[in-house]
């Protein structure tokens, strides 16, 4: 299971109705993106959708490029898909914003609020490659 490539999934730019097919997806995964094998019932069992729903979500990944068939199905084998990280669109990074009030100053992260008597100026997320 790749949390890494989870991770990336959720910070893409891939479409929003997309994002949980392919993080589930991404879940499944070896860390270089290989071995991704889960049946549809199993997918269609964790998103609450159905096998139809799951079935036509993987065909736009694979459609995109992000999912792409290893090894077809056979007897006995399930379709062996490889996850290409290099192929999910960039999506611009989350820059935090500045409120002032008065003299305070805060920085808003998205989740929790850092009160600072200074001005703070807003980094970029970190990469993690």
């Amino acid at each position: 299971m790749s949390g890494r490539l989870t991770g990336l999934v959720w910070e893409s730019g891939l479409k929003s109705q997309l994002k949980p097919y392919a993080a589930v997806l991404a879940g499944f995964a070896a860390d270089d993106g290989s071995r991704v094998r889960p049946s549809i019932a199993r997918l269609a069992w964790m998103l609450g959708k159905t096998e139809r729903q799951v079935q036509a979500a993987m065909a736009d990944l694979r459609k995109t490029g992000v999912l792409l068939v290893r090894f077809p199905h056979a007897p006995g084998r399930p379709t062996t898909y490889h996850f290409d990280v290099s192929a999910l669109p960039i999506r611009p990074p989350f820059v935090a914003k500045q409120l002032t009030f008065g003299k305070f100053s805060t920085v808003c992260t998205g989740g929790w609020v850092k009160p600072t008597s200074q001005k703070v100026k807003p980094t970029a997320p970190r990469s993690f490659k």
